[in-house]
């Protein structure tokens, strides 16, 4: 990347050098024949449970002329092998391989667009003229559903989504689609596909090679901040693909920077993660209220921010709204410190307007750091501002903002010094969380960030 700033005028953008390395071959065979092994063995696998294959179905967003629903016998024109529609419109036949309707802008695929929050960008995108459909796994699990859970459509006019069967559910990097990847980019034939996965996932190879073999140009997300090791396949089907990328999605200026460390060719460009702007009506509570977002767990320096407070001066209250391993023990502790596990994202503007503060104290370990920081954008979205260790991106979050401190990860005198000071300093406080939330609107807001990545679509499909 050329600079660590985002700017409110522009997106960071890095131009691919032209120049070829005499290795940039090197390894396709291996690559390719990976890939195809990964497709037979998804095949082999789903052959058991296969889904009755339904329609493809497209938004209102595709134009149409004279489109009429095709006949059973002319089903297998239409199907997108493996799938099952979750989403569909008033236009409920999509026959992209008839001819009768336009081949999609896009197509993504994207575990993280289980959950809706993650699908408001493509919602944006699609209202402002981006015709496009979203595949998700069937089913996903994480901490905060307690199990697994299946994708349900947004509120309002929503792009088409379809679900895919997968193995390994829950696991970011590793989970494996049990479909076809061929016969569905046939089927939608996008002019650019976009896989939001890490170049070092399953997901990414199975995609990606299978849009390479068709010439459809694809982009994949960057928000690994680490250079930790990879297995040697692994290392070399990461090169293989951000050789070929049109584009990286970074979702930090760090993640940017590894992602042309590793290989990558094409432009890299700063999508970062975009947050809803809550309308939120504060909740004073009487008592300065510190708030924690997330897993509770070790890595997340969890212990450090209960420790720091523990060791306030001035008169308090913290909650903690996660849930995970640490969880027995904290309740355990003071009575002064809440946990609030059941509350879904879709509800977090009720937990932001019940706090003063939001602290997000994650330490560092040798295969991880702090990739974004999500909470403290949304928590600036609703007028709180917040705290930060210097974990990953934390810093360049808040400093970006410009809406919060940011304190050496486990240092709990800092961090309990901070907190201290904030909380008898409202004037403060009401200073970091203005102009941090003003940052935010302007940077990280659904809009700005669906604009932002309809140039970079654009982009690739010109190609």
């Amino acid at each position: 990347m050329t600079g660590t700033r985002v700017s409110s005028a522009s997106v960071p953008r890095v131009r691919a050098h032209d120049h070829h390395s005499s290795g940039v071959n090197e390894g396709t065979n291996f690559i390719s024949e990976l890939a195809d092994t990964m497709t037979c063995l998804s095949q082999e696998l789903h052959k058991a449970d296969q889904f009755d294959i339904e329609r493809a179905a497209c938004r209102a967003q595709v134009q149409y002329s004279n489109v009429t629903p095709p006949r059973r016998s002319d089903a297998a024109a239409v199907r997108a092998p493996g799938s099952r529609l979750v989403a569909w419109t008033r236009v409920s036949y999509c026959a992209v391989r008839s001819g009768r309707a336009k081949a999609l802008d896009l197509l993504v695929i994207s575990h993280p667009c289980v959950v809706p929050v993650n699908r408001a960008i493509y919602q944006r995108m699609a209202q402002d003229g981006c015709s496009l459909a979203i595949g998700v796994p069937a089913r996903w699990r994480n901490e905060f559903h307690g199990g697994s859970f299946t994708p349900v459509p947004l509120p309002g006019p929503d792009p088409a989504l379809f679900t895919l069967p997968i193995l390994f559910p829950g696991r970011p990097q590793r989970h494996l689609y049990l479909v076809n990847p061929r016969s569905i980019l046939k089927t939608y034939r996008p002019s650019t596909l976009f896989i939001e996965a890490e170049a070092f996932s399953f997901s990414a190879l199975q995609w990606g090679a299978a849009a390479r073999s068709l010439r459809i140009p694809f982009g994949v997300q960057a928000a690994e901040n680490l250079d930790r090791p990879l297995p040697a396949p692994v290392v070399a089907y990461r090169k293989w693909l951000l050789t070929h990328a049109s584009f990286v999605a970074a979702r930090s200026v760090a993640a940017g920077e590894r992602a042309r460390e590793w290989g990558a060719r094409g432009d890299i460009v700063l999508v970062p993660h975009a947050v809803p702007i809550w309308n939120v009506s504060r909740i004073p509570s009487g008592v300065f209220t510190i708030g924690y977002a997330g897993r509770l767990v070790p890595e997340k320096g969890i212990t450090d921010l209960v420790d720091a407070f523990l060791r306030m001066t001035v008169s308090a209250e913290l909650v903690l709204f996660g849930d995970g391993p640490l969880r027995p023990g904290i309740e355990r502790g003071s009575s002064r410190i809440k946990v609030v596990a059941d509350l879904t994202h879709e509800r977090m503007a009720e937990a932001y307007a019940a706090i003063d503060l939001l602290v997000l104290p994650s330490r560092s370990t040798p295969t991880w750091e702090e990739q974004f920081g999500r909470v403290l954008v949304e928590a600036l979205s609703c007028g709180v501002p917040v705290l930060g260790s210097d974990s990953g991106e934390i810093p360049w979050v808040i400093r970006t903002t410009g809406g919060g401190e940011v304190f050496p990860e486990g240092d709990v005198t800092a961090l309990a010094s901070l907190l201290d000071d904030l909380a008898d300093d409202g004037d403060r406080r009401t200073q970091l969380a203005n102009r941090g939330g003003e940052a935010v609107r302007r940077l990280f807001s659904v809009e700005v960030v669906a604009r932002n990545m309809r140039e970079v679509v654009d982009a690739a499909a010109r190609r």
